[in-house]
């Protein structure tokens, strides 16, 4: 369980920093 929660929030993560990323490009 440990493990997935630990992917969960990396994944979340993941996806916040794409989306910062992603404004941050213009």
């Amino acid at each position: 369980v440990r493990i997935m929660k630990k992917r969960l929030v990396r994944k979340t993560f993941d996806m916040i920093l794409g989306i910062s990323q992603s404004e941050n490009r213009d």
